[in-house]
């Protein structure tokens, strides 16, 4: 799986200088090809702030008074950007499309795997994980790393192995660590999400839509200031030892070179 280099296929969160004098965090998302639908219970949470009582939404009401004028054209299928701090919707398409995540996947991965375990905690890379398909941040088979090493690998690189070592050793086995991917979104009221996999690579069972991207993006940004730290890094280094090779993963996200106001969050592009 490759990552894209754009904002098609991704989900960004900017600060915008210019609204009221003051920076107001914008998130948008798109991405690109529809999968099928399946039902979930929804599980009530703690609500963060500028966000509506479980299931989680955005304002859809403020959009349809302050229509956007003079925005430029895109391709995307489906998109949306939001005020975060209100909720205001400022540009939607198709919110509540079901499509295939690609590595946005891999933002409920990182948080899910914190909710188990220490960013100190040391875990040995299964071989299993070294048999995935690109884009890897490159761990071998038996090397031991910090959590927060392999979530660097995880967002930066988008790494399928760096994905898949978490999954595999953080919550007792892969199908328990998905089990927790799912139960999140359920509890977060995100109903237009399901996950298969911990990577993003396609699967009929993979999908969500910008809706959800954009509250599973602020949901990262206000809990967990480790991810947040991440998402925003452009270059990484993580030191080589007795238990594992030096590594330098570089974030994808090319937004952070290019636009001065970026500050996250994840690219992903597959086949579908």
């Amino acid at each position: 799986m490759a990552a894209s280099l754009g904002i098609l296929g991704g989900v960004g969160l900017t600060r915008d200088l210019a609204h009221h004098g003051a920076p107001a965090r914008v998130a948008a998302t798109g991405v690109e090809a529809a999968a099928p639908a399946r039902s979930r219970p929804v599980v009530a949470v703690s609500v963060p702030q500028g966000l509506a009582a479980p299931p989680y939404s955005w304002d859809y009401r403020w959009l349809k008074t302050h229509p956007a004028t003079g925005t430029p054209a895109n391709r995307s299928h489906a998109g949306i950007m939001v005020e975060v701090e209100n909720g205001h919707v400022l540009f939607s398409r198709n919110p509540h499309l079901r499509m295939a995540t690609a590595s946005t996947a891999k933002l409920m991965t990182a948080m899910v795997t914190l909710d188990a375990a220490a960013p100190s905690t040391v875990v040995t890379v299964p071989a299993l994980a070294t048999q995935v398909e690109p884009n890897v941040m490159g761990l071998s088979a038996g090397e031991k790393l910090a959590v927060q090493d392999v979530l660097t690998g995880l967002l930066l690189d988008s790494g399928n192995d760096a994905a898949e070592t978490l999954a595999a050793t953080t919550f007792g086995s892969r199908d328990a660590f998905i089990a927790a991917m799912n139960h999140k979104a359920g509890a977060m009221g995100l109903t237009d999400t399901h996950f298969a996999n911990p990577s993003g690579l396609d699967d009929p069972g993979q999908y969500s839509s910008p809706h959800d991207l954009a509250l599973i993006a602020v949901y990262l940004y206000r809990h967990y200031p480790l991810l947040e730290n991440l998402v925003t890094t452009r270059n990484g280094s993580i030191q080589g030892s007795a238990d594992h090779k030096a590594f330098t993963p570089i974030n994808l996200n090319r937004l952070l070179w290019t636009y001065p106001w970026a500050i996250g969050f994840k690219t992903g592009l597959t086949a579908d």
